[in-house]
């Protein structure tokens, strides 16, 4: 095995050959710590089972008590034995993610959705929560997001608060921006630091968003003068003259000597490296490519279907922000506070988050009245309505289906995709993350001191790819999802509608399903089991037989795939496929995903990692 404290990561946990060999990624370990002045800090906190502290106390960890904070979680303080501290950034951008890309229409469009979609990102993150183990011990945390923040954080230590300087740097961080010293509250992979909508151009105190824009973002001084002499607007310019405070990581030396006003590299490079959980992306030079907004928060699942569920609806959610013209902000200091409670263990049953009350047309704001405009709620809540105030956001997509024509089995499927979200709001089916845990503490191997093993972690390296390829059934984490097949005749025909509804039609439509949904709720039914089909009538789809097992020995490395049988009672029709919605927004069982990495321009469908070089389309 090769050597750790390498000479690029000088890691003392992992080895440099853990390093993609790529040289921009060994560039990239080796300048964050550099400009750092020493190595990465990760803590996150361990969780402490029955038999945890009996394991520490026999290896006596020198400076055990010491207090540490979990990194970004800054209320969080453990004894350093109560914690899994890491040194390293293969520690974070080792990890899986799901992206999802969108087009708008023009630029007030983009900047419309990156605010709205930027306050749903804590939300599907702890809906998507896949991240309980780090460093083979579990972790009393289920995301991921807090651990890459800090395996990339290149801050100086006065940019962290400290009145200190690393020996590292003998006093010369002068070649800096910000000369070293700027204060950052937080890493260059984080949650944003302001919003980037002007509703009405500004014109409006009621229609203003910087009011939303409650925290800390520091600039460049430069950038931003540069930016408003050539006409950019101060609220866009605010967040483009952010991006400058961050130093640039890498760069080929054949790409240093570029014409800015024919090519955009030089802006990509800072831009491709604030990574943070939504980014506004302008459209390349020469190109057709339009402007784009990412979303990524969301953490990558077992099985495709899970991953097709979240992508279809976060797309759908966009649509519905743009149709029904809905306003989402709160002051994203409530959002940084979502981020950090959406770390929780079982966050999405456990936590409450801040979200708006009503979510009326953006330029039609409540500002002047003494009412709060945003409240607690569970993410349960969130989904399916709370009171008569509060619709809930699954309605929403129904009534926007239904109003745009969505065909019978668009429907369906997306039925069962919104069903996996409202179940696992509920409790009804784990996320990825409690399923993980589950897994690792019902396993005969398992100590309960919160080491997962070598052989512990095989087998659950096994159990998900069998649940993934469908050789074993998890019920606990679907339910009874069983992926029913898609016929193309007749299902694409009808359009995603954005352009905004009349207001009089959109309120008589979220009247109606939030009331059919808080009827539903009362009755025992799920939000989504009451989005019936219209009154035509459907084909009955069952399936004839479902036999899947997985015995012990297939847990150790046997495959025996089984085969699933399905019967379509008029049709005698064979086979599965599963439905994406593409970054454009259209529905197609045959178009393959994107397949550009984290710094392209190309429009993706889907991403399953935070690390460029290992992006894999998903299809």
């Amino acid at each position: 095995p090769a050597d750790i404290k390498g000479p690029v990561a000088q890691s003392d946990l992992c080895t440099d050959a853990l390093i993609n060999p790529h040289p921009r990624f060994a560039t990239l370990t080796a300048n964050i710590r550099k400009r750092r002045g020493r190595k990465v800090n990760i803590k996150v906190p361990l969780y402490i089972d029955t038999h945890t502290d009996e394991r520490l106390q026999k290896e006596n960890m020198p400076n055990g008590d010491d207090d540490l904070y979990m990194s970004g979680l800054p209320d969080v303080m453990c004894k350093r034995k109560h914690t899994i501290e890491m040194d390293a950034m293969c520690f974070g951008m080792g990890m899986c993610c799901l992206q999802v890309t969108f087009q708008a229409r023009d630029i007030q469009e983009s900047r419309h959705l990156y605010d709205q979609l930027a306050v749903l990102t804590p939300i599907m993150l702890a809906l998507s929560a896949a991240t309980p183990i780090l460093k083979g011990r579990l972790a009393d945390t289920d995301v991921r997001w807090a651990t890459i923040a800090a395996s990339v954080d290149d801050r100086t230590p006065q940019e962290r608060g400290l009145d200190i300087c690393e020996p590292t740097h003998k006093g010369q961080t002068s070649w800096m921006a910000g000369g070293g010293k700027r204060r950052l509250e937080k890493s260059r992979y984080e949650s944003i630091s302001s919003y980037i909508c002007n509703c009405k151009a500004g014109a409006e105190d009621k229609s203003a968003t910087n009011k939303y824009n409650d925290i800390d973002c520091p600039v460049d001084e430069n950038a931003m003068a540069t930016l408003l002499a050539a006409g950019v607007d101060k609220t866009l310019a605010r967040h483009v003259a952010h991006l400058f405070v961050r130093d640039p990581l890498v760069i080929f030396s054949e790409r240093i000597h570029l014409a800015d006003s024919e090519n955009t590299d030089h802006f990509e490079n800072i831009q491709s490296t604030n990574w943070q959980t939504v980014r506004w992306k302008p459209p390349p030079p020469n190109s057709d490519i339009g402007w784009r907004v990412e979303f990524r928060s969301m953490e990558a699942q077992l099985t495709d279907f899970e991953n097709a569920a979240l992508t279809v609806m976060t797309v759908l959610l966009s649509r519905v922000l743009l149709y029904f013209r809905l306003n989402l902000y709160v002051p994203l200091s409530k959002v940084d506070e979502n981020m950090a409670t959406a770390h929780t263990r079982d966050a999405v049953l456990t936590e409450r988050f801040w979200f708006r009350k009503h979510m009326a047309d953006v330029e039609a704001d409540t500002a002047g009245t003494e009412e709060p405009e945003y409240e607690l709620m569970t993410i349960s809540e969130i989904l399916t309505g709370k009171g008569a105030h509060f619709p809930g956001l699954l309605p929403l997509v129904f009534a926007y289906l239904d109003s745009i024509g969505c065909d019978t089995a668009t429907r369906d499927t997306v039925r069962r995709y919104a069903k996996l979200l409202e179940k696992r709001a509920t409790g009804q089916v784990q996320t990825t993350a409690s399923f993980i845990r589950h897994f690792v503490k019902s396993h005969p191997a398992y100590k309960h001191d919160s080491v997962v093993s070598q052989e512990i972690a095989h087998d659950l390296m096994m159990a998900g790819a069998a649940i993934g390829e469908g050789r074993l059934d998890a019920p606990q984490l679907l339910g009874d999802v069983v992926i029913e097949p898609i016929y193309a005749d007749g299902a694409y025909e009808v359009p995603l509608e954005s352009v905004p509804l009349d207001l009089q039609q959109r309120n008589e439509l979220i009247e109606k399903y939030s009331t059919r949904a808080e009827s539903d709720k009362q009755s025992g039914k799920t939000v989504s089991d009451g989005w019936s089909a219209p009154a035509a009538a459907q084909a009955s789809l069952h399936v004839s037989s479902l036999q899947r097992s997985l015995s012990d020995a297939a847990l150790k490395g046997s495959r025996q795939p089984v085969r699933r049988e399905w019967s379509r009672e008029d049709q005698g029709t064979d086979g599965e496929v599963d439905v994406l919605l593409t970054s454009h927004g259209c529905t197609c069982a045959n178009a393959p995903a994107g397949s550009s990495d984290e710094d392209s321009d190309e429009v993706q469908n889907f991403q399953r990692t935070d690390c460029p070089t290992h992006a894999q389309p998903t299809q």
